[in-house]
Formats: structure tokens, C-alpha cells, sequence
């Protein structure tokens, strides 16, 4: 059967350069012309293709590439770029990638050299396809006919242009006289794709045989793959535009290859099948296409919410998750044995909302572990903590209860397990079946319910991020906060601040007497210390919260919210993460346990400490403030100061 599998997706003949050439010519440009030769205004729409299938083969090959895309069990042959290049199937899910337009201006117009590095899996080599069918004039959404060789030369506006696919392919030797090359005249412009490692050795490499400042180079190297944005490196007179696609963010792109995924045209094969009406993928992907809206948001909320806890998925990695989610790693073998069992399986066991954790609702897919974004994913723990407004509406009520889940479709199973959630004698079976039911009751109303009231209360829950849904607001409102809510913001920040800065646990609601101070304190917070040395305090006027807008390179823009310095305090300033933000959230609400704030934030926590320290420390040498913790938990400040062999002590 898996020979009969392989067969249906294997790629057919590849017709020759000059037909594909011929068949563009036939049908009209791919790239226009104007304004700009190097600009494709739009990804052209995959040409829908009909699959007869045969006597004894898959109805639908799509659900046999789409398992080869994940690493569930051997058959991930289209998990590399590699793979895809002659694939039919690829056009069917790709996505043209927003830095490649800028990649090309940079190359033809600018006549810029480009090196495009980042993580194993981020899409180096699918950006690098991209453009040698852009620069060749041949159709984006067919395949090569041939694999791509490690140095292609091609030509765009008079403009010759070599793309060097992996630059750790070459010797050392090669590799060396390639960056020589970049700085002759008459040379092609060169898009250098390659790892971080392989580019810091060449760089280095030949300033040592230079007798130049390696380490020097390799600092300015290394400070330009942790920009954010695409920014230049000059070595020996030659310019370079670095991108790290490590960080950019590219769930937008993953977004686009899910809607991809599930376009009704990829499934018309299904229709055939005689095993469609038991079919648990086709069942998925009919429940995902009818609540497309509400469940491509979600998923791309917990998505979103480990990104920014640090999470940051290759488009991969979160290429073969959502592929998993959609067909479980479930061939056509498997759907006929599944239609044949005398007792069927729940259907929820294959829907989505259960496979995105790498589980069937009860039992993790051992297979599916192998996946980082299972893994990241179940290491979270997503929904286990409940919701007491949700959890009294649906277990404190007999199940006769009139609550529906409120979707665009019948969900399978809701209902039975809704019963077993809430006891039922006729479905009660053991304790862990009640928290399986539980959980996956929660999952479902997280993935596909039309919320009418306690939406936010519920999802903030899931997530375990009481910040994340207004955060997200704030950045897709242009970044406009109320004053009322700019004001809470602030006055809980700098709450946080002060007993991160003073290492003393302050309780919420105590008056303050609008300062925050950095003392001279030990870093626990176990040890009382009701006295400390002042080196710094600054009234709470002098900062502000404000929101920054930051380009990432491709034409996109996201709004940052910042907690900054005024005045003469100016260069102070410390990004509102959301890990922050829903530490300050928690902090106000009594969670003294509930989560630690992470280290790396600590850090700069700490960095912003001393930089503050460094701008508001008292100018007086003569004099020595000490605040003192009252019993009401302010504080009492006192100045020590000498003067004509005197000791004077003032409470300020």
C-alpha cells in the first residue's frame, strides 16, 4: 500500500526549460513589468488540477504530501525545500514570502549584495526557489523541471545575479574566493544563502590571512544577525544586506499556508471516495473549512501567545504541525481499516482541536512527539487550568442542560462528552475520564464557539495570558490605549518595578507616594529589609508609556508598547513584552505563585536598573537618603547628611 501511496504522489515527468518558457510566453508574464521589473504584485493562483485516481490508490494524493510534510513517521521526504522544487503539490500551499520582493529590489535595483541566513527549516532555500523563478520568467506556480544546482546564474534587467543556494556545500577555499569575487568590478550581484556558523568561519578565515581584526569583524557580524531587521555589514569595502529570518516573524506567512491548506479545491477528490462519508479527515477539514474564521484565529492565538513567550517556530516546524493537525498522520490504509471496525472510534479523537496537542483527547500520539511545536505546545499546558464562569455553565448544571456550543456545524461528540464531564450515571466511567472529557470540552469551545459574553474571561484562561487579547487589541488598534487604561498600566508597572527594584513584595493598593527608588539591596526577596540606601529616585511623572511603531524589513509595521523615560530620562527605556505584562497582571490580581517572571527578563530588568541608576543619582556626595518600610508598607525617606562636622538627619 505504501508503494501504491508513493506512486500517486510521485512527481510526473518534468517538461523541458524551453516548454515551461514557451507556456509562460503563451499565457502572459508572471512578474510585470511595471512599476518595477522585480515587483510581483500578487501570488498567481495555483491552477487547480484534476487527479483521476486509479483502481487501488489514494482518491486523494494532497493527503499523502501532506503527511510527507511532517516528521510523524519516516515519510517526510517534502519536509526540506529540497523536495518541493518539483513537487505539482507545492504550488498548492506556497506563499510568497514578503522579504522577496525586497530581496529583489536590493539585488536589481540597488545592485546590492544579499545574505540571507536564520534556523534550519526558516526558508532560506524556498526564498531562494522563489526568486530563481522570478528571475528566470518561469510560472510561480509550476514546478522546475530540475533540481536547483549550488550556484545558479541568472539575469533581470541587464542585471546578472548568481544565487548561492548553500553556502556550507562549498570548500573552505570556494567559499573564501566567493566574498573576494563580491568586491571585483563586473561581478554578479550575489544572494549568499547560508547558515550563521559557515558565514562567521569565511569572514574570519580571511582576515586571518590578512593579519586583519577578526574578532572585530566577527563582533559587527554577529551584532547584525541580532537585529531585528534587515540591516548592512561592510567587510573590506564590499556592503552586504543581512536578513536573519530567525527574526522575523512568520506567522502571518504560516497563516497563509493553513488557509492553503484547507481550500476546497485541494479536497474535491474526496467526493469520490467510497469511504468519505466515515472519514475522520475529511470530517476535520469540513469542520475546520465551515468555522474557517473562528478557528484559523484561535489556532494562531496560541500560536501567537508562544512566540511571544519566546516559542519562535521555522515555517517548517509549524508547516508539518498544522499538516499533523489536519490528517493525524492518518494514510489510506488506515481510513478503510477505520471504516471497517465493527466500533468505530470518537470522531473528536481526529478533529483538530485534539491533534494540535498531539493527543486523540485522552492519549498523547506518542509518533507526534517527535514534533518541537507538540512538544512546546503540551510543555505549556493549555487549557488544564479552569475557568469558574465557564466551569459552573458546564458542570454544575444536570445535563439536560440547554447550553450548545455555538458553531457552524454539528460538533461530534460534544454533547457525550459533556456527560461524562458532569457525571452522567449512564456515561460516568472513572475520575480520568471526566478530566479528559473536561478538557477536551475546553478545547472545543476554545477552537470553534461564537462567544457572546466572558469571551475574553475564557480565552485569557486557555491561554494562560490575561494580557495577550489586549495586547493584541492595542496593536491592531494603530496603538491607541484609553487614558484611564494608560494610567492603571503605568501605576502597575512601576508597582512591579519598585519591589523588583527594592526586592520587597508590596501589597496591592497600598498609597504610594509616587516615587520609585533604586536601593542598595540584596537580590532576595526572602530576607526582610526595611531599610535601604537610596541611589537613585525618580517621581513617577518622569516616565511615560507610549507605543513605538517598528518595520520589519518587508512593508510590515507592528505597534510596541514601551515604559520610557521624559525629559533628561529620555534614553531609559524597557519594552512591555507580554510575558511582563502578564507577570504585572498577575501580580495585581494576587498571584504571588501563579507565574515567575523569565530570566532573560530579569536581566534586562536588571540592565534597566542600572541605567536609571547611572542618570538619577544624587548629586550631592555629602548626603545619603535611606527609605525606611512602615508597618503600612510605605516607605519613610530620611536624608543623612554632614555638614560643618555635624550629622544631619531630615526626613524628606
Amino acid at each position: 500500500m505504501r508503494d501504491l501511496l508513493q506512486k500517486a504522489i510521485k512527481t510526473p515527468a518534468a517538461p523541458e526549460l524551453s516548454e515551461i518558457i514557451r507556456s509562460e510566453e503563451k499565457n502572459g508574464p508572471i512578474a510585470p513589468s511595471e512599476p518595477e521589473s522585480w515587483q510581483r504584485s500578487k501570488e498567481p493562483e495555483p491552477e487547480v488540477v484534476s487527479f483521476a485516481p486509479e483502481l487501488g490508490t489514494t482518491p486523494n494524493p494532497f493527503v499523502a504530501y501532506l503527511n510527507s510534510l511532517h516528521n510523524r513517521d519516516a515519510s517526510s521526504g517534502n519536509a526540506l525545500a529540497e523536495g518541493q522544487a518539483q513537487n505539482p503539490w507545492f504550488s498548492r500551499i506556497h506563499v510568497a514570502h514578503p522579504l522577496a520582493n525586497r530581496i529583489a529590489k536590493e539585488l536589481i535595483k540597488e545592485q546590492q549584495h544579499v545574505i540571507l541566513t536564520g534556523h534550519a527549516g526558516d526558508g532560506k532555500s524556498t526564498i531562494g526557489l522563489e526568486l530563481f523563478k522570478l528571475f528566470s520568467e518561469l510560472p510561480a506556480d509550476k514546478p522546475i523541471p530540475r533540481d536547483l544546482h549550488r550556484e545558479e546564474i541568472t539575469q533581470s534587467d541587464s542585471i546578472k545575479i548568481a544565487l548561492i543556494k548553500d553556502f556550507s556545500e562549498w570548500t573552505e577555499e570556494e567559499r573564501v574566493g566567493i566574498i573576494k569575487n563580491a568586491g571585483k568590478q563586473n561581478q554578479p550581484r550575489t544572494l549568499l544563502v547560508s547558515n550563521t556558523g559557515t558565514l562567521l568561519d569565511v569572514f574570519r578565515r580571511i582576515e586571518e590571512r590578512k593579519n586583519g581584526n577578526w574578532i572585530e569583524i566577527e563582533s559587527d557580524l554577529l551584532k547584525t544577525f541580532s537585529e531585528a531587521t534587515p540591516a548592512f555589514f561592510e567587510h573590506r569595502g564590499v556592503s552586504y544586506l543581512v536578513i536573519n529570518l530567525a527574526m522575523f516573524d512568520n506567522l502571518d506567512v504560516a497563516q497563509e499556508i493553513f488557509e492553503r491548506m484547507l481550500a476546497p479545491g485541494c479536497w474535491e477528490n474526496c467526493v469520490a471516495c467510497e469511504h468519505h462519508a466515515q472519514c475522520p479527515i475529511r470530517r476535520n477539514v469540513e469542520l475546520l473549512q465551515k468555522n474557517l474564521s473562528v478557528a484559523l484565529d484561535r489556532v494562531f492565538l496560541l500560536y501567537r501567545r508562544m512566540f511571544e513567550y519566546g516559542d519562535r517556530f521555522t515555517l517548517r516546524q509549524l508547516t508539518a504541525h498544522m499538516a499533523y493537525m489536519i490528517t493525524s498522520g492518518m494514510e489510506y490504509s488506515d481510513i478503510i481499516e477505520f471504516s471497517n471496525r465493527p466500533i468505530a472510534p470518537l470522531l473528536c479523537e481526529f478533529m483538530f482541536f485534539n491533534r494540535f496537542f498531539g493527543d486523540n483527547g485522552r492519549h498523547p500520539d506518542s509518533p507526534a512527539l517527535q514534533m518541537s511545536v507538540v512538544r512546546a505546545v503540551r510543555s505549556q499546558e493549555f487549557g488544564k487550568r479552569p475557568c469558574p464562569r465557564w466551569e459552573k455553565r458546564l458542570w454544575l448544571r444536570k445535563h439536560e442542560s440547554d447550553f450548545h456550543i455555538e458553531a457552524n456545524d454539528d460538533i461530534h461528540d460534544f454533547d457525550l462528552l459533556r456527560r461524562v464531564g458532569v457525571k452522567d450515571p449512564q456515561f460516568y466511567k472513572d475520575p480520568e475520564s471526566i478530566l479528559s472529557a473536561r478538557g477536551q470540552v475546553r478545547r472545543m469551545l476554545f477552537f470553534l464557539h461564537k462567544f457572546r459574553d466572558s469571551k475574553d474571561i475564557f480565552l485569557s484562561t486557555f491561554l494562560h495570558s490575561p494580557m495577550m487579547l489586549e495586547l493584541m487589541d492595542w496593536r491592531t488598534g494603530a496603538g491607541t490605549m484609553s487614558i484611564g487604561k494608560k494610567d492603571t498600566m503605568h501605576r502597575r508597572v512601576t508597582h512591579v518595578l519598585q519591589e523588583h527594584f527594592t526586592g520587597i513584595r508590596i501589597p496591592e493598593g497600598v498609597s504610594s507616594d509616587n516615587n520609585l527608588y533604586i536601593t542598595l539591596s540584596r537580590n532576595a526577596q526572602e530576607i526582610r529589609q526595611s531599610a535601604q540606601v537610596v541611589l537613585a529616585h525618580f517621581h513617577e511623572d518622569d516616565f511615560d508609556i507610549q507605543f513605538e511603531s517598528v518595520e520589519d524589513g518587508a512593508d510590515r509595521s507592528q505597534q510596541r508598547l514601551v515604559f520610557t523615560g521624559t525629559e533628561r530620562y529620555k534614553s531609559a527605556r524597557l519594552i512591555l513584552e507580554l510575558p511582563f505584562l502578564d507577570y504585572v497582571m498577575m501580580r495585581h490580581q494576587g498571584e504571588t505563585g501563579g507565574q515567575a517572571l523569565q530570566t532573560a527578563f530579569v536581566d534586562r530588568l536588571d540592565r534597566f536598573k542600572a541605567h536609571l541608576a547611572a542618570l538619577g543619582k544624587l548629586r550631592d556626595r555629602d548626603e545619603i537618603m535611606l527609605v525606611r518600610l512602615r508597618t503600612n508598607h510605605t516607605f519613610r525617606r530620611q536624608r543623612f547628611s554632614v555638614g560643618k562636622g555635624q550629622l544631619e538627619v531630615t526626613d524628606a
